[in-house]
């Protein structure tokens, strides 16, 4: 409470904040200076706008990639994962799930 700078949105957390100590504490948002800023990048001032795409473009594209997912998927090994445990539980699991 001397004089220190401080948020308290910062210093109380969200959950169980009655329980805090410091959630009845007065606390004062001032700057001192000189002080480190966060400075916005460059990006922000000078990004040039979206492009437009075209429907007909986002179509072919969408296109082109649902057709190679297709072709990798027939392509693709085909994996058996194979557990075994005493009492059969992953085998009657497996065949519940067609799995097996």
């Amino acid at each position: 409470r001397g004089g220190c700078p401080s948020d308290w949105v910062w210093i109380v957390p969200p959950m169980s904040s009655g329980i805090v100590p410091t959630w009845h504490t007065e606390m004062l948002r001032y700057s001192l200076t000189p002080s480190h800023e966060y400075q916005v990048g460059a990006e922000e001032y000078f990004r040039e706008p979206p492009k437009q795409v075209s429907f007909k473009t986002l179509a072919r594209v969408l296109s082109f990639f649902v057709n190679q997912f297709r072709v990798r998927k027939v392509n693709r090994k085909h994996i058996s994962v194979i557990y075994a445990t005493e009492g059969g539980t992953a085998f009657r699991f497996a065949k519940k799930h067609n799995l097996y």
